[in-house]
Formats: structure tokens, C-alpha cells, sequence
């Protein structure tokens, strides 16, 4: 059985991504200042109210619910925050994998492994480049051994 928690810095990377989105309309809002203020104070307290939801609560709670678990039989992901949900795949069904980095993935040294089987997908998201190498490593011999054992 091969498990390990997700690094901290995908918390990072989630941060970094919010605030990426917000600085757009952070900018249309300031625009509103002059010309209607109070439709800037509703805009401006309505994304930032959202914005320190989804900074302060809902990205610590989504972290402390990722997890993941690989044994000689099945991949599975646990994942939710506000509604938990369990994705497994079977290793025996697995067709490819695939592994992709976004340009923030890689500055925070992190990666995506896709896994496409017959009849769904799995995405892990956010691991290290090392345990994805590993993981994807770990995937493939355990493919074979169940090739070569039929």
C-alpha cells in the first residue's frame, strides 16, 4: 500500500490562484468608485467576503480532506470539503496516465497525474513533481504484475 498526504504548498498554490481571479475584479470595482459608490461598497464587501471564505475556511478544510491511497488493487482519492466524496479506480482497468503542470504548478515545484481507465478518470492534483514520478512508477509495475499474472 503506497499513501501520503498532499503537500502544504497546494494550499499555496490555491491562494494564489484566488487572488489571480480577484485582482480582475478588484480592478472593474475600483472603477465603480467614482462613478456609483455605492454600488462599489457592494460589489467590494460581496468579493471580499468571498474571498476570505474561500482563503480562511474552505481551502484548509478542502486540504485537511485530501487524501489518497494506492494498493495492489485499486487507486483511491478522498476529497470534499463541504461534501465528502471517495473516487476509486481499479489498477486492472487503468489505460494511461498521463502527467501535466500548469506554469504556477511549476513554480510551486507540484504536478497533476491524470489516470484514465475503462469507465472513468482520476485526477490527482497537486502532489510533488517526485511523487508523481513515483506514483506514476508505482502505477505502471503494478500494471504489469496484474498483465503478467492473467
Amino acid at each position: 500500500m503506497f499513501s501520503s498526504p498532499f503537500p502544504y504548498r497546494v494550499q499555496t498554490l490555491w491562494r494564489t490562484r484566488l487572488l489571480l481571479c480577484c485582482f480582475p475584479i478588484a480592478l472593474l470595482d475600483g472603477f465603480f468608485y467614482f462613478l456609483h459608490s455605492t454600488l462599489f461598497w457592494s460589489i467590494f464587501t460581496l468579493w471580499a467576503i468571498l474571498f476570505f471564505m474561500l482563503y480562511g475556511l474552505y481551502f484548509p478544510l478542502l486540504y485537511r480532506s485530501l487524501s489518497y491511497q494506492i494498493t495492489d488493487r485499486y487507486i483511491r482519492l478522498h476529497k470534499g470539503a463541504l461534501f465528502r466524496c471517495e473516487n476509486m479506480i481499479y489498477i486492472e482497468n487503468i489505460q494511461y496516465l498521463t502527467l501535466s503542470q500548469t506554469p504556477l504548478q511549476r513554480l510551486f515545484g507540484l504536478a497533476t497525474l491524470h489516470i484514465t481507465a475503462a469507465g472513468g478518470s482520476l485526477r490527482l492534483a497537486g502532489l510533488e513533481e517526485d511523487a508523481v514520478q513515483a506514483i506514476r512508477w508505482e502505477i505502471t509495475l503494478r500494471m504489469e504484475e496484474i498483465s503478467h499474472g492473467e
